[in-house]
């Protein structure tokens, strides 16, 4: 019981003290999370709850249920950017209960796996940046431990209430982002033969009958949504959402395309500290696969999802969040056995492991101390100089602090290493706090967008927009899009319009320049009017 709490409340303060830091230094990220806030923003104000819109087109990249669980927010709590922020984070937060319950249903004998699986998890350094974002994929992460938990307990009961889980749990992930669901939940339900050993209650024709009942029941779920939204939505939009936006991706991506090998070659990164950590690896090694039926459900869950996902020409690290969990929890059965079967004296040799990892922090720690001084020779932009130093500083003296320890039991090594992550992850927000608002946060150019609205003045961007605008400045109208050859002529039939130009160059601007500007990334954002914008036309050649 101690340990049980021990280990809930770590995670737990963890994850509370990541997320509040994340979101009390960092601004909304263009273009995904101003891209998704605006589309909820606009099914808000236009009042369609069915289709999804972005800059007053339908929007058929994402299905619906992130925004409305953000509409439901915002109907008892009025609009704010906080909630927008705090629902997939608080997924996140459900993923780490869900994957601890997940742990118990796959070895009942081994309560020390549950308090280590959400520990390593949340300390894998992918999840622990991406926890504080708002992503589709942290929905998709809980809906497939909550349905993966549905396939365990139709494993150990003939009662058909498991595949209930499983389908609903299925419906809902597939309205979260699509059929993807089924990558990570299907190949671990069709290969139960294997992971499971023997023969299921009810045997296998009632297992089969339960899974393809409850891919009805998810199909179900799903189609209620995209066939009156089909309906709606036109016939560009239905063809999108019922097959090219999912044939694409897998077939020829129109974003992200990357190698066969890419995973692969991420992969150890993305899970740092633990791909570097020789005790877990030793542990792992002494599995034994032959008796471990939940050993192999895991197995099954993230080789099968990590081949499928290396055949889709589009590829993104977060893209693998759905499959970490299956290697937090191989993680947590495998020191909670080397716990067991090691004596205490020589329990994970730790000592030299913590010393290499906390001066590794260290050292990370004194790079963001020095990135102000040279973020130009640290290959940052300009606005890099204002990356506060203190952060830095701080993560050198816990990393040190951490090199010194001599701690022996594997809750409280997975602990300090889970820490180490967190501390990293939020001081690098902290460091940031003043860089990202320079670089990143939009809200100047939303809001002067918005008094230009309120005088009724016609605005175009030129060449592309992504909704960075619609929701920090509450924008009512959409932005139309113009490209270079067709911008004199507009400007002749609208001289009292604006336009917004984002400048790669460096140059300054020749007089008059625009009446707007800030920096945006590496670039700036200009907002010119017509006498402006014909003095400096080179600038966007």
């Amino acid at each position: 019981m101690k340990h049980r709490f021990e280990s809930v409340a770590i995670w737990f303060v963890a994850w509370a003290v990541l997320v509040g830091i994340a979101l009390s230094t960092r601004p909304l990220l263009p273009v995904d999370e101003t891209r998704y806030a605006a589309v909820a923003w606009e099914m808000w104000q236009g009042g369609d709850f069915l289709v999804p819109h972005l800059n007053g087109q339908a929007y058929s990249h994402k299905p619906p249920f992130l925004f409305w669980l953000i509409h439901a927010g915002w109907w008892l709590f009025g609009v704010s950017e906080d909630w927008l922020r705090i629902v997939a984070p608080g997924f996140g937060l459900a993923s780490l209960a869900a994957v601890r319950r997940l742990a118990r249903k796959l070895w009942p004998d081994d309560g020390l796996a549950g308090e280590l699986a959400p520990l390593v998890l949340l300390g894998s350094v992918l999840f622990a940046a991406t926890a504080t974002l708002t992503l589709f994929d942290l929905l998709l992460v809980f809906f497939v431990i909550v349905a993966l938990g549905g396939v365990a307990d139709a494993a150990r009961s003939a009662h058909w209430s498991g595949w209930m889980v499983f389908g609903l749990a299925t419906g809902l992930g597939v309205l979260s982002k699509g059929p993807v669901m089924l990558v990570f939940t299907l190949p671990v339900s069709l290969l139960a033969p294997w992971w499971l050993g023997n023969h299921p209650p009810g045997g296998w024709a009632r297992w089969y009958f339960g899974l393809l009942g409850a891919i009805v029941l998810a199909s179900t779920i799903a189609l209620a949504w995209a066939l009156p939204a089909a309906a709606a939505g036109g016939p560009v939009y239905a063809e999108a959402i019922l097959w090219s936006q999912s044939s694409e991706r897998i077939v020829e991506s129109f974003a992200h395309e990357r190698p066969l090998w890419w995973y692969v070659a991420v992969l150890p990164v993305l899970l740092f500290p633990w791909t570097i950590w020789p005790p877990l690896w030793r542990a792992v090694a002494r599995l034994r696969l032959a008796v471990d039926p939940g050993f192999r459900f895991c197995l099954c869950w993230f080789v099968a999802a990590l081949v499928v996902l290396t055949l889709f020409s589009g590829k993104q690290p977060h893209y693998v969040l759905p499959f970490l969990p299956a290697l937090a929890l191989i993680a947590a059965r495998a020191l909670s056995r080397a716990g067991e079967d090691t004596p205490r004296p020589k329990r994970l040799g730790l000592s030299l492991v913590y010393a290499l990892l906390g001066l590794t922090l260290a050292g990370v720690g004194g790079w963001l101390a020095w990135v102000p001084d040279a973020p130009e020779a640290a290959g940052l932009p300009e606005w890099a100089s204002d990356v506060l130093p203190w952060p830095g500083l701080a993560v050198v003296a816990f990393g040190l602090v951490a090199a010194s320890m001599r701690i022996a039991t594997p809750l409280r090594a997975v602990a300090v290493l889970t820490a180490q992550t967190v501390v990293l992850v939020g001081a690098i927000h902290l460091a940031g706090t003043r860089a990202l608002a320079e670089g990143y946060d939009l809200n100047q150019t939303a809001q002067h967008l918005a008094a230009l609205e309120r005088q009724a003045r016609p605005v175009v961007q030129l060449w592309t927009y992504h909704g960075q605008y619609h929701f920090l400045g509450r924008l009512t109208r959409p932005i139309d899009i113009i490209d270079r050859r067709k911008l004199a002529a507009w400007l002749r039939r609208h001289p009292d319009g604006r336009v917004i130009v984002y400048h790669r160059r460096t140059a300054e601007f020749a007089p008059p320049g625009p009446e707007f500007v800030q920096p945006f990334r590496r670039r700036r954002v200009a907002i010119w009017e017509a006498q402006g914008l014909s003095a400096n036309t080179r600038l966007f050649q």
